[in-house]
C-alpha cells in the first residue's frame, strides 16, 4: 500500500480526532485522489461531513464505502447514523438490521437500531434492542440512558429513574443529557428528594457555557429570567448553532398572500390544536395560504379537523431537517411559526436552516429560544412588560391578548356530582389539573398552608402518573394533611375533563410555571383561577389570561398574597360568587375567548412584520392595540 496513502489517512483520522473537519476534509480528497477503491477513505469522509451535518452528501459517501467493502458490518451502521439523522427512520432500520447481520455481537448497533425505533414511536422493539446490547456489554451505560427514555415515554417511570442511576453509575453517556432527563423524570412523578441540588449542579454547568444543558425543567424550578436566557442561549450555540445559508431569500411584493407556514408534533388532540384550532379556521383565506408541517402524524379527529384549514399539509415526520428547510423554501413560505420550540417533539434545526425569511416562536415552548434564527416571540405586554424584554432573544409581538383560544370549544351536558368524587356539598373544593412537573415541593407548601386554614376542604388533581400521585401523598401526610383532603382523578374524554371543572369551587395555578390551556380550559368551565405571578414568561401566563378577561383580583404577586386571597375566596361565599359572576360575564365579552378578534389582531402583526420585511427593514418590537 502507498506510504503516502497511509500517512495521509492517519493524518486525516487525527484530524477527525481534534474536530478539525475542515483539515480532515481536505485531507481525504487527497487520499480519495490517490486511491479511489479504498472503503476507509470514503468511511472517513461520510464521519467528517456527518460532523459538519452534511448529512446528505455523508450518505452518498458511506454507499461508496458501501460499494467497495459491502460486507463490512461498520458501514451499514454509519450509513444507519446518517439516514436517522435524515429522519429516514425506515431506512435507517434495515442499514442497522444488515449491519447486525454481518457482525452480530455489535452492542452500538443495537443501540443505534433502539433509537430509531424511538423515533418512530414503537417502544417495545426499543427496549429489546437495549437489552440486546446490555446483554452484550453489561457496563453500557449509554444503552441504559436510552432505555430510560424508552421506559418513560412508555409510562413506566419508576424503570425510567433506576436506568438513569444505573447510568450514572456506569458512565458513558452524556452527562448533562443524563442529568436533564433524570432531573425531568423527578419532577414527572414529584419525586423532590436532592432535586433543588440536581437542578442546581445541572444550571451551573450549563451557565459555564461549555456545556449543553436544556432549560426546560427550569422553566418550573426558577424564577429568573436572566439566568433561563443564558442557560438557553449557552444550549442552542452547542445543540442548535445558527446553520442558515448565506443564500439570501427572493422576497417578492407581487404575491396577492402572505404565506404562513406552520410546524408542530401535536396537529392531534393535544391541548395546542384545542387553543388553535379556531385561529386556523378564522384565518382571511383571500390575504393568507396556510400550510400545516405535521413533524409527527396522528389519526384522531382534531387532526382531521386542523388538516382542513390548511392549503397544504404536510408530513415531515420522515424527512431530514435541511431537507424540510429546503421545502420550506421551495414553497415560498414568508412567515413560519414554530409550535413546539424546545418542548418535547420540537425540530429547532428545521429554523436554524432557515425555513423562512421570518420565524416565529409561539405557544408551544413558553420562554425564549435564545437563538439569531428565531426573530419574534409572540406574547403580550403583561407576559413580557417592556423592562423585561431584555431576558428574550427575539423581538417581541405584543398582541392585545397572548393566548389563542377557541370559541367553538365544547360545552358538555354532562353534570358530574360531588358524591362521585367522594365529595360532600358542603366542603370547599380546590382544584389543579396541570401537568405534575409544574408542582414543585414549594406550591405543595403553599396548597398545605391553604388547606389547613380553610375548613372541610379538599383539592382535586390530575393524576397524571401512580408513581406522582404516590409521592404527593406521602408529601401531603409529612405536612400534615390527612389523605382525604386530596382527591386524584384521572384522563377521560375530553368533553368531560371541561365538565368535571364544574365540581370544583377555585382553580390554583402552580408556580413558577402556570397552567396555560388548562387555566383556559377551567375559565370556560366557569372556574376561578387564582395565579401567582413572577417574572418569568411561564409564570406569567396565569396574569395574561386574567388580564384579558379583566379579573385583576386573580392575580397576586407573592405566595404569601395567593394563599390569602385563596383563603378569603373559599371562606367568604359571597365574595366568590361574585367572582364567578364576573367571570362568566365577561367570558362571552372578553377578547380571550373571542377568536375571530383575536385572529385578526395576529394577522395585523402578521401584516407588519412582513411589511418590514419587503422594505429590508430588521425585526423590532410590534405593538397591536387592542
Amino acid at each position: 500500500m502507498n506510504p503516502q496513502f497511509i500517512y495521509l489517512l492517519g493524518l486525516a483520522t487525527q484530524h477527525l480526532r481534534e474536530a478539525r473537519l475542515a483539515d480532515a476534509e481536505e485531507v481525504l480528497k487527497r487520499v480519495i485522489s490517490l486511491d479511489s477503491k479504498s472503503s476507509d477513505a470514503y468511511r472517513l469522509m461520510a464521519i467528517t461531513l456527518a460532523f459538519k451535518k452534511d448529512y446528505p452528501e455523508a450518505l452518498k459517501m458511506i454507499e461508496t464505502a458501501i460499494l467497495r467493502s459491502p460486507k463490512q458490518g461498520i458501514l451499514h451502521s454509519i450509513k444507519g447514523n446518517i439516514q436517522k439523522e435524515l429522519k429516514e427512520f425506515s431506512s435507517a432500520v434495515i442499514s442497522y438490521e444488515k449491519a447486525i447481520s454481518l457482525e452480530p455481537a455489535y452492542p452500538e448497533v443495537y443501540n443505534n437500531l433502539g433509537n430509531v425505533f424511538q423515533d418512530l414511536r414503537e417502544y417495545e422493539e426499543s427496549l429489546a434492542c437495549y437489552k440486546k446490547a446490555i446483554a452484550l456489554q453489561a457496563s453500557y451505560g449509554e444503552a441504559y440512558a436510552n432505555m430510560g427514555n424508552a421506559l418513560k415515554r412508555l409510562g413506566r417511570l419508576d424503570q425510567a429513574s433506576s436506568c438513569y442511576q444505573k447510568a450514572l453509575e456506569l458512565g458513558g453517556a452524556s452527562q448533562p443529557d443524563l442529568l436533564h432527563a433524570l432531573l425531568r423524570n423527578k419532577a414527572q412523578i414529584c419525586d423532590w428528594r436532592g432535586i433543588n441540588k440536581l437542578a442546581e449542579d445541572i444550571a451551573t454547568a450549563g451557565l459555564s457555557g461549555g456545556v449543553k444543558v436544556h432549560p426546560g425543567p427550569f422553566l418550573a424550578l426558577y424564577d429568573d429570567p436572566a439566568l433561563l436566557k443564558k442557560l438557553t442561549e449557552n444550549y442552542m450555540l452547542l445543540e442548535h448553532p445558527n446553520r442558515a445559508r448565506s443564500k439570501e431569500f427572493q422576497v417578492s411584493t407581487q404575491k396577492n398572500k402572505i404565506r404562513l407556514g406552520y410546524f408542530s408534533p401535536d396537529f392531534c388532540n393535544h391541548p395546542l390544536t384545542h387553543l388553535i384550532a379556531g385561529m386556523l379556521e378564522c384565518h382571511d383565506r383571500s390575504q393568507f395560504e396556510l400550510f400545516g408541517f405535521s413533524m409527527y402524524q396522528h389519526q384522531d379527529e382534531m387532526q382531521e379537523r386542523v388538516q382542513k384549514s390548511f392549503d397544504q399539509f404536510i408530513d415531515i415526520s420522515q424527512v431530514g431537517d435541511r431537507e424540510v428547510a429546503d421545502l420550506a423554501r421551495s414553497l415560498n413560505i414568508d412567515i413560519a411559526i414554530d409550535l413546539c420550540g424546545l418542548s418535547d417533539g420540537g425540530r429547532p434545526d428545521i429554523f436554524s436552516y432557515r425555513a423562512a425569511p421570518i420565524q416565529i416562536n409561539y405557544l408551544g415552548y413558553l420562554g425564549t429560544m435564545g437563538a439569531p434564527y428565531i426573530d419574534y416571540q409572540i406574547a403580550d405586554s403583561v407576559i413580557i412588560p417592556p423592562e423585561f424584554s431584555i431576558n428574550y432573544s427575539e423581538k417581541i409581538i405584543h398582541l392585545p391578548s397572548y393566548q389563542a383560544n377557541d370559541s367553538k370549544k365544547i360545552k358538555s351536558d354532562r353534570v358530574f356530582t360531588r358524591a362521585e368524587f367522594g365529595i360532600s356539598e358542603g366542603q370547599f373544593v380546590f382544584c389543579c389539573f396541570n401537568s405534575m412537573y409544574k408542582i414543585t415541593a414549594a406550591v405543595l407548601d403553599s396548597w398545605a398552608r391553604i388547606l389547613g386554614q380553610v375548613k372541610d376542604s379538599v383539592m382535586l388533581l390530575y393524576a397524571e402518573n401512580e408513581w406522582a400521585e404516590d409521592n404527593l401523598k406521602k408529601e401531603m401526610l409529612s405536612r400534615g394533611l390527612n389523605s382525604k383532603q386530596f382527591i386524584f382523578v384521572s384522563r377521560v374524554p375530553y368533553s368531560d375533563y371541561l365538565a368535571r371543572y364544574r365540581v370544583a369551587d377555585l382553580f390554583l395555578d402552580t408556580f413558577n410555571y402556570n397552567a396555560g390551556g388548562t387555566a383556559s380550559d377551567a375559565l370556560w368551565s366557569g372556574v376561578p383561577v387564582l395565579t401567582a405571578t413572577g417574572k418569568t414568561f411561564s409564570s406569567r401566563i396565569g396574569a395574561s389570561l386574567l388580564t384579558a378577561l379583566n379579573l385583576f383580583e386573580l392575580i397576586t404577586h407573592s405566595v404569601k398574597e395567593y394563599e390569602a386571597v385563596a383563603i378569603s375566596l373559599a371562606t367568604d361565599k359571597t365574595k366568590l360568587s361574585s367572582i364567578t359572576h364576573k367571570l362568566n360575564e365577561n367570558c362571552t365579552s372578553s377578547p380571550l375567548f373571542n377568536t375571530q378578534l383575536f385572529t385578526k389582531n395576529l394577522e395585523r402583526a402578521y401584516f407588519q412584520i412582513h411589511e418590514k420585511l419587503i422594505n429590508n427593514m430588521p425585526p423590532e418590537h410590534i405593538y397591536i392595540s387592542s
